[in-house]
């Protein structure tokens, strides 16, 4: 059965200007979209792309009639990073934090740095729209009293990590991106047309086309790939990935809480069966991601599509039950890693594995409390496990650190 039809055609990138920033047909993006991720050079090759008239992707967007959770408007799908390039070079300015300034290849920078602040053409489309005269010449000037970066102005950052030469190629290129500019140049689009008036279907289509388009932007993580989901059922967004851990590392990386949630899901399974750890079968933990070696992402995304896709079932009620320990999840986490968790980074994922299979399995999923008297003994017990860990993601000893975590944290449970 047909689900939508697909219209192709093409508007001047000063349509698309400002169909970003107001109107009844300004652009908006889905929760599940990424924030602006792309660098200063990449921005500025593609405005190169389009002055040389080279071939540039469409963007993909649709009209969503609306939903109790999700506001109807017209949603981009795919194209993001293209016209919010587009933008900031027309209006000559750099968003606030400057990470992006940083070249692609200095993936230490850009691993310590990506992630620590979201920021979408969305601010921008804002403050236009608060403008008592909106017209870009006053966005110019506001953009700035808020803290933007005027590029040709960008002349030093945190930690010196400025290109120079960068700056001043982007400065003169930003300033090809005049009025003129945006009339005379085009941008592909394709326009997706739902064919059933049903609200729910249309979240799932967006959401499934944006995990299967495959375009020439910057790779998604596997977060933001299973983050479409999080758009059909919002509310489950904070069980999956918690707002008090949106700045936790695992080594270089994001703390990515799903996976845990996956890898201790089917042993608590078993547990409410058994009724205790010590009755679980050994084959129980053999069984977790069988099957998924060396592709756990693809075990996870399965995991979180089956509790999503399910709000009904076995999974999606356990999920809405959980999320009601979440409160208690998140104090123990505080007393067991400080106030200050907000920067707290584990060595690596087999460290991670450790101090937190055992913390969901009795505090989120049971919904027990860890006698913290002896927070002293646990936390040695538990660095006493990991310091000799390495990364490692093998499922053998993915299951077996499952199994030591839940076993160490049973002797610490209240009830």
């Amino acid at each position: 059965m047909k689900k939508y039809e697909t219209h192709y055609g093409s508007n001047s990138l000063k349509t698309w200007v400002n169909m970003m920033l107001t109107g009844a047909n300004a652009l908006k993006l889905p929760k599940y979209q990424r924030s602006f991720v792309w660098t200063l050079d990449r921005s500025k090759k593609l405005i190169e792309s389009i002055n040389e008239g080279l071939f540039i992707p469409p963007v993909t967007y649709a009209m969503f009639t609306g939903a109790q959770d999700v506001e109807a408007g017209i949603y981009i799908i795919d194209g993001q990073q293209r016209l919010t390039s587009i933008l900031l070079f027309h209006l000559g300015f750099w968003w606030e934090d400057g990470r992006n300034i940083l070249e692609e290849d200095d993936e230490d920078i850009v691993a310590n740095t990506r992630g620590t602040k979201e920021w979408t053409f969305e601010s921008i489309q804002k403050i236009y729209n608060t403008l008592k005269n909106p017209s870009v010449d006053n966005l110019r000037k506001q953009l700035e009293k808020e803290g933007y970066f005027r590029i040709e102005s960008m002349t030093s950052f945190k930690d010196g990590k400025v290109d120079k030469k960068l700056i001043e190629s982007a400065a003169s290129i930003s300033k090809l991106v005049d009025d003129d500019f945006l009339a005379n140049h085009e941008l592909g689009f394709s326009y997706i047309d739902t064919l059933s008036g049903n609200s729910e279907d249309g979240k799932k289509l967006f959401a499934n086309i944006f995990r299967n388009i495959n375009t020439t932007s910057v790779g998604l993580s596997h977060e933001e790939t299973r983050a479409a989901f999080y758009w059909i059922r919002p509310k489950l967004v904070e069980f999956f990935k918690p707002d008090f851990l949106r700045y936790c590392m695992v080594a270089k990386e994001k703390l990515d809480f799903a996976r845990y949630l996956a890898i201790v899901s089917p042993i608590y399974d078993a547990y409410l069966k058994k009724e205790s750890i010590k009755n679980i079968p050994s084959a129980s933990y053999s069984a977790i991601a069988r099957g998924y070696a060396n592709k756990l992402n693809v075990y996870v995304m399965n995991y979180v599509s089956d509790i999503v896709e399910s709000e009904k079932g076995k999974r999606g009620l356990a999920a809405s039950r959980y999320m009601e320990n979440m409160p208690k999840f998140e104090s123990a986490f505080k007393t067991l890693f400080g106030e200050n968790l907000g920067r707290y980074r584990f060595d690596n994922s087999a460290v991670a594995e450790t101090y937190l299979c055992g913390l969901i399995f009795w505090v989120l999923f049971a919904g027990c409390r860890i006698d913290f008297t002896k927070a002293f003994t646990l936390k040695g017990q538990l660095e006493k496990l990991t310091a000799h860990q390495k990364s490692d993601d093998k499922l053998s000893g993915i299951r077996e650190r499952l199994k030591q975590s839940i076993e160490l944290f049973e002797g610490y449970v209240r009830g």
